[in-house]
């Protein structure tokens, strides 16, 4: 018996010219799929993507009493009154762009000191004693005694200056 009896009928095929081995015709001359291999991937919808929330930073309210504005010009004096005590005060921006604050009363006698621009120090017009804003309004020359009292100032993210 030759190789290609010893199998039954229903595991062999013949083909036209009854050549053995062989390969089954495809009805159109291509290769067709193979009902057994794994079915072609359909892509798949990747996921929406939560749109992102960007947050502003928030900048926090400022407290206190605004007393002035960080557009005040440079080396200049504004009078304010402050809350704390009701006292007639200076906000001061200096030359080297920073701000300070104090009350005007000297500590001579009380009379009002006035920023002089040209100097950059606090001068009392009564009997001339001088101050200086840079070193926390200290007392620099003529009658009186230390400094002259302090006003808490905060700088604001907003450019307001409050004090309180």
């Amino acid at each position: 018996m030759k190789e290609r009896d010893r199998y039954r009928d229903g595991d062999r095929d013949e083909d036209r010219d009854g050549k053995w081995p062989h390969k089954k015709p495809t009805p159109s001359g291509s290769p067709t799929a193979d009902p057994t291999s794994s079915p072609t991937r359909t892509p798949q919808p990747s996921p929406t993507s939560q749109p992102t929330q960007t947050q502003t930073p928030t900048t926090p309210t400022p407290t206190g009493t605004v007393i002035g504005s960080t557009t005040q010009a440079t080396n200049s004096a504004m009078s304010f009154t402050n809350p704390a005590d009701g006292q007639g005060s200076l906000l001061i921006h200096l030359p080297n762009g920073k701000f300070v604050a104090c009350e005007r009363a000297c500590t001579h006698q009380g009379a009002w000191v006035n920023y002089n621009t040209t100097s950059g120090q606090l001068v009392c017009p009564a009997h001339g004693a001088i101050f200086d804003p840079t070193n926390g309004c200290s007392h620099v020359s003529g009658p009186g005694s230390g400094p002259l009292a302090n006003v808490a100032i905060t700088v604001n993210a907003n450019g307001t200056i409050t004090t309180g």
